[in-house]
């Protein structure tokens, strides 16, 4: 019907126009899959984290999600309480030998000085219920 050249022109100009939406709506596509972004967790998951550990591993794990998420405490009150007694149930694990949790409790101190005497309180007598047993 047409000339050969007739059919390898529109076919290049086809290719050459959507190429470049092919490229763009890809990189787009994975763009938006990367940047799903993680919700911290909340105080509460990390205490039923706690509650539940079974051995030190899993403990390392809560502890060291406690420290990224929450190694200052919240300025609401209610919340502070709240983050107190995950520190409360952190200190008096198994699994917390006495230089780390000493370190833990120097580490706490350092970041919440409005609180220091508090948390040292804590760890005190997670210390003196160790020495009991």
């Amino acid at each position: 019907m047409y000339n050969i050249w007739f059919y390898l022109f529109f076919w290049a100009l086809g290719i050459f126009l959507a190429l470049p939406i092919l490229i763009v709506s890809l990189f787009w596509a994975l763009l938006r899959n990367s940047s799903s972004k993680k919700t911290p967790p909340s105080l509460d998951n990390i205490q039923a984290s706690i509650e539940n550990i079974e051995n030190a591993t899993d403990f390392r794990a809560a502890l060291q999600n406690f420290l990224k998420h929450f190694k200052k405490a919240p300025a609401n009150e209610a919340r502070a309480k709240h983050w107190i007694s995950a520190i409360v149930k952190l200190a008096s694990s198994k699994h917390f030998d006495t230089e780390t949790l000493i370190a833990f409790g120097k580490e706490l101190e350092g970041e919440n000085n409005e609180l220091k005497e508090e948390i040292s309180d804590i760890i005190n007598s997670s210390l003196k219920d160790r020495r009991k047993k």
